[in-house]
C-alpha cells in the first residue's frame, strides 16, 4: 500500500510538472503612443504600468527570460526596423533582429531597469511590446525569449505570445504549413530562417501567422484569422494562447480560445490612458492594476489597436463569421443624449458578401442602456434621404416614412441618437469584413452618405487620392474638410465604421463611381481634441467656421460660440487654423459671439472685429456671423477695437462701453459741431424698443445710459441689441450685448 501511495504521488508529481511545463503563463505587455506629438513614456502613468509589469516578472516561475522591442519615433513614421537594446552595451541602441536575455528578471533586474529607464529618458517611443517568457517546453536554457522579430516586404513585424503547446509535434506541424507556403509560392526564404530553425514554439508559431498575412496580401486581420480557424481545423495545433502583434503602425492582441478552465489563467485586458487633451496611451497586459477602465478581452476576440482613431473590436474570430462591436469605451462618453455617425462595415454571411446588414441582425444585437429590446426607444435614427426610421407601433414594422426597411446598406451612413452610454449599447453585427475595394456611386447635387470601411485609420487627403478634384467636401460627426480652402481638416483621420457625408463640386454633373482609397499605411491624422470649459449639445446637424487667426491669442486656452447666451458650440485653441461646429438648433437667425477660457482661469468675452472670407472676392469683409447659415465659413478675429464711425466730414463718432454689458451701458458720442439726431434701440429682430434720445446736442463729448428697458419700461431679455444714430440723412449703427 505505501509503495502504491508513492508510485500515485510521483505520478501526480509528473502530471503537475507537465501541465506547469505545457501551460507557460508568461507575462506580455503591449503600448502604443495614441499621439500626434509625444511617446509612450510622456505619459504619467508609464511608471506605474512598468512597475505593475516588473512586479509580475519577479515571480520565480518565470524562470526562462525576458525581452523588450519597442518602434522609435522614426521606424514608426517610415514603418521600416526595430530598435532593441542592448543590455550589454547600456550606452548604445542599435538596429538589429533581436535582442533577449535567457536570464529571468529577480536574476538579471539591473539590466531589466537599465533598459525600462532607457526607453524612458533617450527614445520617442512609440509602440512597446514586452514578454516575461517561462517555457512551454524544453527547459530554461532555450535561447531568444520573444518578442521575434521579421523584416519583410520593407517592415518590421514584432511578435510575443503565452499559452500551451501540445508537445514538440503541434511545433513540426505548424512549420510544415509555413514551408508548404514557401514552396507554393515561390517566396523569399530569407526572412523565414530566423523563426523556421528556431527551437522556440512561439517563433513557429510567428512565422504561421506572418504565411497567414503574407498570403492575405499583408491583411492583418484577414491574415491572423485565417490563421487561427487553419489552427482549430488542424486539432495537432495548440488553441490555449494568447498574443501580441505589431506591425509598426498599429498594434493587435488576441485572447486565446483555450478551455473554460484556462479562461482566467489567460486572461487579457486593455486601458486607453488620458494623460492629458494632447497625450494619450493604449496599454495591454495579462494583468492590468485594477481600475474601472480596464476592458477585459473576450475569449476568441481580436481587439485592433490603432495609434489614431478607436479602437475595434472583433469577436467569435474563429467562428463561421465575427462579429464587430464598436469601442465599448468611446471618446464621446456621456450621460445625455449625444449624435454619431454610423456605418456598418460587417456583412450578414447569409446575404452574400455584396448584400446590406440585414436590420434583424441590428436590431437584435444593438442593446441601449437598460434595454433588450435592440433599437426599439433607444435611438432616433436619420437616413440619408433626412427621413426617421422608426418602428411602427402596430405592425412593428421598421420603416422610413411610408416604405418599409428591409436591410441597412453596408456602404450607406445613418445618424443616430444615442441616449446616455452604457457599454451594452455598442453596436455587435455579425458578418464579414467588406472587401476594401468595394465601390459606391457619389451623386452630385447632394450630400452623400458614405461609410468608411477601411480598417486602418488615414487622414482625408489619403482616403480621397484620385478624387480630389471632384470632391468639394467631406464632413465627419466632429469635423469638416473644404478641398476649396483646405484649411484645418486635411490632417483628420477617417475612421472605421463611421459615416462621412462626401459632396461633389457643382460643375460635376454625372454620377462618380468612389471607392476609398487605401494608402495602406497612413501617416498619423491630428489629434482631436474635446473642449472641457464649455458644454454644449451636439445635433445631427452642424455648421461649420474656420477660424484662420484670433489677435492677441497667446492667452486663449478654450474657445466658445455663443448665441443668445447659449453655448452652440466650443473648442480648445491649440494652433491656427481652427475648426468650430456650431449647433445652432433652435437659435436660427441669431447673431453669433465669442467667449475666451485663458489659462490663468480667466473667463471673457470677445470684442473682437470679425472679418468672413468672400469667395468671390478672394477677400475679408467685416461682418457679423448669424447661426443657421449653412454655408462654410472662414473668418479671422481682429484686434479689438473702438467701433467708430464717421458722419458728415467726420461729424461724429460713436462707440459703447461695457460691451457685453450687465445691467446697462452707455453710448459715447463726440460731435464736432452741435447736431439734430436720435438715438434708437433695436432688438434682434429689428424691432424698435426704446427711443434714447431725439433733440439736438451740442458739440463735444457726450454720453447716453440705456438701462436694458423698452419705452415701456419693461425689462429686455438677454441678447444682441443695435442702436442706430441718425443725423439728417446719415445713420451710424453698433451692437450691444446684453447679459446676465
Amino acid at each position: 500500500m505505501k509503495r502504491t501511495a508513492i508510485v500515485v504521488l510521483f505520478l501526480i508529481v509528473i502530471q503537475l510538472m507537465s501541465t506547469i511545463n505545457l501551460n507557460a503563463e508568461c507575462i506580455l505587455l503591449m503600448m502604443i503612443a495614441r499621439n500626434e506629438h509625444g511617446k509612450i513614456s510622456d505619459c504619467d502613468m508609464y511608471e506605474e504600468f512598468f512597475t505593475s509589469f516588473s512586479e509580475q516578472a519577479r515571480n520565480r516561475f518565470m524562470a526562462d527570460g525576458w525581452a523588450i522591442s519597442y518602434f522609435e519615433e522614426g521606424s514608426h513614421l517610415t514603418g521600416e526596423g526595430k530598435v532593441w537594446f542592448d543590455s550589454d552595451q547600456p550606452d548604445e541602441y542599435y538596429w538589429s533582429n533581436r535582442f533577449s536575455s535567457i536570464n529571468p528578471v529577480w536574476e538579471d533586474s539591473l539590466n531589466y531597469y537599465t533598459t525600462i529607464h532607457h526607453l524612458r529618458d533617450n527614445l520617442d517611443t512609440k509602440i512597446l511590446l514586452s514578454h516575461v517568457r517561462q517555457a512551454t517546453f524544453g527547459g530554461g536554457n532555450v535561447p531568444n525569449p520573444h518578442p521575434f522579430v521579421m523584416n519583410i516586404n520593407d517592415r518590421s513585424y514584432t511578435f510575443a505570445h503565452n499559452g500551451s503547446a501540445p508537445g514538440q509535434q503541434a511545433v513540426n506541424d505548424m512549420r510544415d504549413v509555413v514551408e508548404n507556403y514557401i514552396e507554393l509560392n515561390n517566396w523569399d526564404t530569407a526572412p523565414w530562417d530566423h523563426l523556421l530553425n528556431s527551437p522556440v514554439d512561439s517563433a513557429v508559431y510567428f512565422a504561421f501567422v506572418m504565411a497567414h498575412i503574407k498570403f492575405q496580401n499583408w491583411d492583418v486581420i484577414r491574415g491572423i484569422r485565417d490563421a487561427l480557424q487553419n489552427e482549430l481545423i488542424n486539432n495537432t495545433f495548440w488553441t490555449g494562447k494568447n498574443f501580441i502583434f505589431s506591425d509598426g503602425y498599429d498594434t493587435y492582441a488576441y485572447r486565446s480560445v483555450g478551455r473554460p478552465e484556462q479562461a482566467a489563467r489567460y486572461r487579457l485586458e486593455y486601458r486607453i490612458l488620458h494623460d492629458n487633451s494632447d497625450r494619450e496611451t493604449a496599454v495591454v497586459m495579462t494583468r492590468l492594476p485594477a481600475h474601472n477602465d480596464n476592458v477585459e478581452i473576450d475569449v476568441d476576440e481580436l481587439v485592433y489597436i490603432p495609434y489614431n482613431g478607436s479602437p475595434v473590436h472583433f469577436k467569435d474570430i474563429c467562428g463561421d463569421y465575427i462579429h464587430w462591436q464598436l469601442d465599448p469605451q468611446p471618446r464621446l462618453i456621456s450621460t445625455r443624449n449625444y449624435w454619431t455617425w454610423n456605418s456598418f462595415p460587417i456583412l450578414d454571411p447569409n446575404l452574400g458578401i455584396f448584400e446590406a446588414t440585414s436590420i434583424e441582425t441590428l436590431t437584435q444585437t444593438y442593446r441601449p442602456t437598460g434595454s433588450s429590446n435592440g433599437l426599439d426607444n433607444a435611438l432616433k435614427v436619420i437616413n440619408e434621404t433626412g427621413e426617421s426610421i422608426n418602428r411602427n407601433p402596430i405592425t412593428l414594422d421598421w420603416v422610413y416614412g411610408d416604405q418599409p426597411l428591409t436591410h441597412f446598406d453596408h456602404t450607406s451612413g445613418y445618424k443616430m441618437l444615442q441616449h446616455g452610454y452604457d457599454e451594452d449599447s455598442a453596436a455587435l453585427i455579425a458578418g464579414e469584413l467588406a472587401p476594401s475595394d468595394l465601390s459606391v456611386t457619389l451623386h452630385p447635387d447632394r450630400e452623400n452618405w458614405v461609410g468608411y470601411w477601411l480598417l486602418n485609420s488615414q487622414t482625408v487627403g489619403q482616403a480621397l487620392t484620385g478624387y480630389h478634384n471632384q470632391i468639394k467636401s467631406v464632413s465627419a460627426v466632429d469635423w469638416t474638410y473644404n478641398t476649396i480652402r483646405k484649411s484645418s481638416c486635411p490632417n483628420f483621420s477617417m475612421q472605421f465604421g463611421q459615416m462621412y457625408k462626401i459632396k461633389l463640386f457643382d460643375w460635376v454633373h454625372e454620377p462618380v463611381e468612389f471607392s476609398w482609397h487605401n494608402s495602406r499605411y497612413p501617416h498619423r491624422g491630428r489629434y482631436l481634441r474635446i473642449s472641457s470649459y464649455f458644454t454644449f449639445e451636439p445635433q445631427p446637424e452642424y455648421q461649420v467656421i474656420d477660424i484662420e487667426m484670433i489677435a492677441e491669442s497667446d492667452a486663449i486656452k478654450e474657445i466658445g460660440v455663443f448665441a443668445n447666451n447659449t453655448c452652440i458650440g466650443a473648442e480648445p485653441v491649440t494652433d491656427f487654423p481652427l475648426q468650430l461646429l456650431v449647433y445652432p438648433d433652435t437659435h436660427q437667425g441669431e447673431e453669433l459671439y465669442f467667449k475666451f477660457y485663458h489659462s490663468d482661469g480667466r473667463l471673457t468675452f470677445s470684442n473682437h472685429q470679425t472679418a468672413v472670407w468672400n469667395n468671390h472676392t478672394d477677400s475679408f469683409d467685416k461682418r457679423q456671423l448669424t447661426a443657421g447659415a449653412k454655408d462654410y465659413k472662414i473668418i479671422k478675429l481682429l484686434a479689438p477695437a473702438e467701433q467708430e464711425t464717421d458722419l458728415s466730414s467726420n461729424l461724429v463718432r460713436a462707440s459703447v462701453s461695457p460691451n457685453p454689458f450687465n445691467p446697462g451701458t452707455s453710448i459715447f458720442l463726440e460731435l464736432e459741431h452741435e447736431s439734430e439726431l436720435s438715438i434708437e434701440i433695436f432688438n434682434s429682430k429689428g424691432q424698435k424698443i426704446r427711443e434714447l434720445f431725439s433733440g439736438t446736442q451740442n458739440s463735444g463729448q457726450s454720453a447716453y445710459y440705456w438701462d436694458g428697458h423698452n419705452d415701456s419700461n419693461i425689462q429686455q431679455p438677454n441678447g444682441v441689441y443695435f442702436y442706430r444714430i441718425n443725423r439728417g440723412g446719415d445713420t451710424v449703427n453698433g451692437k450691444m450685448l446684453m447679459l446676465k
